[in-house]
């Protein structure tokens, strides 16, 4: 950066004495850890079935930095596997796309045999320690805001709209489902919205009343 000289990032007090030097020999090694970066959706890779989770491989947007404060831009980082909200049997899917932006977390260990056998206690593959090879794609950030999604309000009211124009609102007073344009809303195969009652004598029955 501005400023620095000689190895590395090291500033002009860093060699002053031995507690500056220990300083600068600490920030180095710190700055080679991997713990959470800002990264931008490359490719998205299928699970086995449609229901089991992808894996993604992922860009960091903000770029090393080196002594002379040039940037040094990452590679793209390949495999990393993508956080679903699941407990037991029940998860709300909603897989990341490609262009998507999010943020990684990365393990203080290698991650490799946990991921080769879910759910067992393992010894960590290497030795290698906070590092991009063991990151997970926790979520999406700073993009633009949805237009097909699941609203869960402070009030306690909920809203679920999806990409066709059909929306479901809870309120006090019960539910207000809008149907797309030209849409129908059923019940066991039942319109709602389209279906007619037999002509009857009976009070809000359809058509005129039966001789």
């Amino acid at each position: 950066m501005t400023g620095s000289f000689g190895y590395g990032q090291m500033g002009l007090a860093d060699g002053n004495d031995p507690f500056n030097a220990l300083a600068f020999i600490i920030r180095a090694a710190l700055a080679e850890l991997s713990i959470a970066k800002i990264v931008r959706v490359e490719a998205v890779h299928a699970g086995a079935t449609d229901l089991d989770a992808p894996t993604v491989d992922v860009l960091p947007l903000v770029s090393q930095v080196d002594g002379n404060g040039n940037a040094v831009e990452h590679g793209t980082v390949h495999g990393v596997q993508v956080l679903r909200l699941q407990a037991g049997a029940w998860a709300i899917i909603a897989d990341p796309v490609v262009g998507d932006v999010g943020f990684i977390v990365c393990a203080d260990r290698d991650s490799s045999s946990a991921a080769a056998s879910p759910g067992e206690q393992v010894t960590p593959g290497s030795g290698r320690m906070w590092d991009l090879a063991d990151a997970v794609y926790v979520g999406a950030m700073l993009n633009a805001a949805p237009d097909q999604y699941i609203q869960l309000n402070p009030d306690g009211s909920l809203k679920i709209a999806d990409g066709f124009g059909n929306v479901l609102e809870t309120s006090a007073t019960g539910f207000a489902v809008t149907t797309a344009p030209g849409g129908d809303f059923t019940v066991n195969g039942i319109s709602v919205t389209l279906h007619v009652h037999p002509v009857t004598t009976a009070p809000g029955t359809t058509g005129p009343p039966v001789p």
